[in-house]
C-alpha cells in the first residue's frame, strides 16, 4: 500500500471521525519519544491512545511524521479483562480492508490470539502485565503503549526493547490504585512527557457539564484527585462514603417484586461474622438496593451459630430460604474452615439442615464473593453512586450497617475503623451482584 493510498483509506475510516479534545490533540501532536497521558477516569485517554496506534500501524499520521509501515507494537494492560477493552476500541478505530483475512475480532475475547495483524506487516501484541515479562524479554519493538501505571522495572524493560529502533512508548492512566512515586520522579525528571488535563467540558467537549457534575458527585471524595483531576494524590477522608445522609435510614419497604440477596462476611471474634439480608431491582440503567436486616455475631461463633442467626435474619424479614435470588460470602475463613471444606459450603449445607432441606439440595448456595486488585476501591464506588443517585435504602435493623456507613475512613486504619468494615465487606460482596451494571451479553463475532 502506498503512502497516498493509505492516506485516501485513513480519510475514509473511523480515524477520520475521532475528534479528539484539545489535551488529546496535543498528546497526539507531540513527537516526544516517551509520553504520558494522565487524565481523569473515562476521559478519552485510551481512545486517544488506540487512535495513535492504528496510526503508527498504517504508517500514516495527520497530526506529525511517523516511520514507514510496517512496525512491532507491544500494548500492555493490567489484566485480559482490561486487556479487552482497550482491543475494543483499537478494533473500532481500524479502517476496513486493512487487516489480514484471519484476523478477528470478538467483543468479549478480543483479537484472535489477542494480536492485530495489518497486511502491510504491522503487528499489534496485547499482552498483560504478568505476560509481559515473558513477552519483552526478547522483543526489539518500535512502538509500546501501556495502558495503566506499570511497575517501574517492566517500564525499564520495555524502554530497553525500544533501543535499536528509536521506538516510542507512551502511557495512558489515571494514577490511582498502585503506586505512582517512581513515574512521576521520571516525569518530574524530564525523561517523560506529560499531557495532562482535568475533566471538563473544555477537555471533554462530548460531554455536557450536567454528565460532568454526575461524574463528580458519584466519585468517592477520597478519590476526586485522582479520578476527576488526574492528580498524583488522593486525599484522606473524614469520612469514606461522604453521600452517606440519615434519610437513606427508612423502615418503608419496596411494594413490588424484587430479588433478595444476602451478603456474607466471615470472622471468629465478636462483630466479625455479618451477614446482611437485601432486595434488589436489578435495572440495567438505574439498579437500586434496600438493606433490609443484618446479622452481626454476639461472641466467638461456628458454623452453626451463625447459620442459626442467618435463618432467624430470613425469618423476621418474612422471606423463605428458597426466595433467595443470590448470595456472597467472603473467600477467607477467617479460621471457621474445617478439614478443608470451604466456609461457604458449610455453611450453606448448616442453613439446608436448619430449613428443613437435605445438605446435598440446599435452597440455595452461598458463591465465593468476587475479589481481586482494586475491588474494595470498585465496589465502594458502587455502594456511594448507589448513595449519590438516591438507589439506596437502610432499615433501621441494620444498625451495625448504618454505623459503618457513617464512620468509616476507607481500608486499613486503626482497630476502630478496621471493625467497621465487616458490615461493608458483606455489602460490598453482594452489592456488586446487583450494582454492577458492565455486563455484556453475547455478542457476534466481528471482522475487519
Amino acid at each position: 500500500m502506498t503512502a497516498a493510498s493509505a492516506l485516501r483509506r485513513l480519510r475514509a475510516s473511523p480515524l477520520a471521525r475521532y475528534e479528539p479534545g484539545p489535551p488529546h490533540r496535543a498528546f497526539l501532536e507531540s513527537d516526544a519519544r516517551f509520553r504520558l497521558l494522565r487524565a481523569p477516569s473515562q476521559s478519552g485517554k485510551t481512545l486517544a491512545a488506540a487512535y495513535e496506534t492504528v496510526c503508527r500501524c498504517l504508517g500514516v499520521h495527520p497530526y506529525q511524521d511517523v516511520p514507514p509501515a510496517p512496525i512491532e507494537a507491544r500494548v500492555v494492560c493490567h489484566s485480559f479483562k482490561q486487556s479487552v477493552v482497550v482491543q475494543a476500541k483499537v478494533f473500532d478505530m481500524i479502517p476496513s480492508g486493512v487487516l489480514v483475512p484471519d484476523c478477528t475480532f470478538h467483543p468479549t475475547r478480543g483479537f484472535k490470539h489477542s494480536t492485530v495483524t495489518f497486511i502491510n506487516g504491522s503487528r499489534v501484541v496485547f499482552v498483560t502485565s504478568e505476560q509481559a515479562r515473558l513477552a519483552l524479554a526478547s522483543a526489539t519493538l518500535d512502538l509500546c503503549w501501556m495502558d495503566e501505571v506499570p511497575p517501574p522495572e517492566m517500564y525499564a524493560e520495555s524502554v530497553s526493547r525500544l533501543v535499536q529502533t528509536g521506538g516510542c512508548l507512551y502511557m495512558t492512566l489515571t494514577p490511582i490504585g498502585r503506586p505512582v512515586d517512581w513515574l512521576r520522579e521520571v516525569v518530574e525528571d524530564g525523561v517523560i512527557s506529560e499531557t495532562h488535563f482535568a475533566l471538563s467540558t473544555k477537555s471533554c467537549p462530548w460531554m455536557t457539564q450536567e454528565q460532568v457534575d454526575e461524574a463528580i458527585a458519584v466519585c468517592l471524595p477520597s478519590q476526586r484527585p485522582q479520578v476527576i483531576y488526574g492528580d498524583w494524590d488522593g486525599v484522606t477522608p473524614d469520612r469514606y462514603f461522604a453521600a452517606f445522609d440519615d434519610d437513606m435510614v427508612s423502615d418503608e419497604l419496596p411494594d413490588r417484586e424484587l430479588q433478595i440477596g444476602l451478603g456474607i462476611d466471615h470472622g471468629e471474634d465478636v462483630g466479625r461474622e455479618v451477614a446482611l439480608l437485601c432486595a434488589f431491582e436489578r435495572d440495567p440503567k438505574r439498579p437500586r438496593v434496600w438493606f433490609l436486616d443484618e446479622y452481626v455475631s454476639a461472641g466467638k461463633t461456628g458454623i452453626e451459630a451463625d447459620a442459626l442467626g442467618i435463618v432467624a435474619m430470613l425469618e423476621r424479614a418474612g422471606v423463605g430460604p428458597e426466595a433467595v435470588d443470590e448470595a456472597r460470602g467472603d473467600t477467607n475463613s477467617a479460621g471457621k474452615s474445617q478439614a478443608g471444606y470451604a466456609i461457604n459450603t458449610l455453611l450453606t449445607e448448616s442453613i439446608a439442615t436448619l430449613s428443613g432441606y437435605p445438605e446435598h439440595s440446599p435452597p440455595f448456595r452461598i458463591k465465593p464473593a468476587r475479589k481481586g486488585p482494586g475491588s474494595v476501591v470498585y465496589t465502594s464506588r458502587l455502594l456511594h453512586a448507589a448513595m449519590v443517585k438516591g438507589d439506596m435504602r437502610i432499615h433501621p435493623r441494620c444498625s451495625n450497617l448504618v454505623e459503618s456507613f457513617r464512620h468509616w475512613r476507607g481500608p486499613g486504619g486503626d482497630q476502630k475503623n478496621k471493625d467497621l468494615s465487616h458490615a461493608l465487606d458483606a455489602a460490598r460482596y453482594i452489592g456488586r451482584s446487583f450494582l454492577d451494571t458492565r455486563a455484556g451479553g453475547i455478542q457476534s463475532l466481528r471482522v475487519r
